[in-house]
């Protein structure tokens, strides 16, 4: 699975998951792109495995750091997330963030409320829904049956 993200979907390694110096599910990202307030995608992946696909509005960064939120006992979905990284991490297992910020479906200026202002439709929710479908990861609770190619 990763392979077809690499080369078919074009991500990129954009950082890593791992356990800190305080005992803390925690991460990194170490490419500038997925800093950006970018609309992205993004996957957990252990080896060759991709267990989660993720979207982020705003970055990839910033959709972590509200995962991290959730880690430390934010949302039980978040608490129930951690404890799958611990287990992984402390079994020795690598956890790579791998990421492509999503394509725009139009950006343009337009009047919105009467104020001139830059549009942008991100295709980000379509592009996850598209490759939890096909990929169907294993940590992906809500796993959407959106078909795009249907009607």
């Amino acid at each position: 699975m990763l392979k077809k993200l690499l080369e078919e979907y074009k991500f990129s390694k954009a950082g890593k998951i791992y356990i800190d110096e305080n005992n803390r599910v925690n991460y990194l990202i170490d490419i500038p792109e997925f800093k950006s307030p970018k609309g992205q995608v993004y996957a957990w992946v252990i080896g060759e495995e991709v267990l989660y696909i993720g979207m982020a509005g705003k970055g990839v960064k910033k959709r972590h750091s509200e995962h991290l939120g959730g880690w430390r006992g934010g949302s039980d979905t978040g608490i129930k997330k951690e404890k799958l990284l611990r287990n992984m991490l402390t079994d020795g297992k690598d956890i790579s963030i791998y990421a492509r910020t999503s394509d725009v479906l139009i950006q343009q200026q337009v009047t919105l409320l009467g104020k001139k202002t830059k549009l942008d439709i991100n295709l980000n929710k379509y592009e996850e829904n598209e490759l939890i479908n096909e990929l169907n990861p294993a940590w992906n609770d809500n796993r959407p049956n959106i078909n795009l190619a249907e009607g």
